[in-house]
């Protein structure tokens, strides 16, 4: 295959339904020792029917877990997060990366 048959028949992520992309600022709040907690944060133009992929910072707490997300409602994101350790974590506001798509 030629790389222009290759580049006619890869990915663009510009011609995706819906396709939105962006960062949005994410303050957990205090998750209770061996416990779950979520946060949900406001994405404009965000539907039901996206789904997101979320680039979790760098720095995020020690012991602090990224579970998964899905959209809760128009324009809302939320963000599951797990602390496995026997005492809270309260993870700091930072921003996180995101790109969403309707299938």
């Amino acid at each position: 295959m030629s790389d222009r048959q290759l580049a006619e028949k890869s990915l663009s992520f510009g011609k995706l339904k819906g396709y939105l992309k962006g960062t949005v600022a994410v303050d957990p709040p205090s998750i209770a020792a061996a416990s779950c907690g979520t946060v949900a944060v406001t994405i404009a133009g965000l539907t039901t029917a996206h789904i997101v992929v979320l680039a979790i910072p760098a720095a995020l707490e020690a012991n602090l877990g990224y579970v998964g997300c899905y959209v809760s409602a128009a324009n809302t994101l939320t963000i599951k997060l797990v602390n496995p350790t026997a005492a809270a974590i309260d993870g700091a506001a930072q921003t996180w990366t995101y790109a969403a798509w309707i299938p």
